[in-house]
């Protein structure tokens, strides 16, 4: 070149520009920044050489997470760089937001009822968005309910009679070896979890059983329970410093569901479900997946 420009040096082209007998302009597109241009990189943050809104480029260009623009890689970006909230600062590059497990993010980010995880506003999530059961079509616990569980909730309709939910739950849990020892007589193999009112056991029996000898295993389980129950109830009563009497613990009495039916190696899960009270249900059987029948 030869002429007088800042961009010809002693009559040679500079990097990054490119000159005719006049006039010197930038060059875009060769990764060189000079001149007017405030980026040189193919990036959708990066067009004709200009930085676009919610990018910044240096030498590459990231989004930037917590302006409320989703751009690029982002899945989300609610104005800030909180995780928690539905849309996390976790980075792969340092600067892209991403919706977090749980929520729905659209501009702004909402807790997904019925996905069985608790979050924001969520007091429960049952996995399911119907209401009566405990906990809400909004995830909200309902009134008379109690919902326990971090991940899905397990919701048990609080006690009315004289025995609370609380005092059931502690029954339950001193109930647990005799039932545990009890399921080894019957020779069926069981391991039991105990939540809130809930007595909920997972029942392995053999090949040879028949239907009607299982549905008498389960049966005499739940006859048990709420023997065990009843008896700890009234060892209770008797101490001196107790606010139960023994004629209360007689209302305490146990229905049963199978929420699990699998025909691969004879498993059942049932739920057993203690409650104070006058009893009108009796004991109720309820298969959700398979029938027993579909066994034989």
């Amino acid at each position: 070149c030869d002429l007088v420009s800042d961009h010809c040096t002693r009559c040679q082209v500079e990097d990054g520009w490119e000159c005719n007998s006049t006039l010197c302009v930038t060059v875009c597109g060769d990764g060189i920044v000079v001149g007017d241009e405030s980026c040189d990189v193919e990036s959708d943050g990066c067009v004709s050489c200009v930085q676009q809104e919610g990018w910044v480029c240096n030498g590459t260009c990231a989004t930037i997470c917590g302006d409320n623009l989703v751009l690029g890689n982002e899945t989300c970006d609610d104005g800030n760089t909180e995780s928690g909230d539905g849309c996390s600062d976790d980075c792969d590059d340092g600067n892209t937001c991403q919706q977090e497990e749980g929520w729905a993010c659209n501009g702004t980010c909402t807790t997904i009822c019925g996905d069985s995880l608790i979050f924001g506003n969520e007091t429960c999530d049952d996995g399911n968005t119907e209401s009566g059961d405990g906990c809400s079509d909004e995830c909200q616990q309902e009134e008379g309910w109690t919902c326990t569980g971090e991940t899905e909730s397990l919701c048990v309709e609080d006690s009315t009679g004289p025995i609370s939910s609380a005092e059931i739950n502690q029954l339950l849990t001193k109930a647990q070896a005799e039932i545990e020892a009890f399921l080894d007589e019957l020779g069926v193999f069981g391991t039991i979890d105990v939540v809130g009112t809930k007595f909920s056991v997972h029942l392995v029996f053999g090949d040879d059983d028949t239907e009607e000898e299982i549905q008498e295993r389960i049966q005499e389980i739940g006859d048990k329970l709420e023997e065990e129950a009843r008896e700890i109830c009234k060892d209770e009563a008797a101490e001196d410093d107790s606010a139960k009497e023994e004629e209360d613990c007689d209302t305490l009495h146990v229905t049963y569901e199978i929420v699990q039916s699998v025909k691969r190696d004879n498993d059942i899960a049932v739920i057993y479900t203690v409650q104070s009270g006058a009893s009108t249900l009796g004991f109720c059987l309820i298969v959700l997946l398979v029938t027993m029948l579909a066994w034989f």
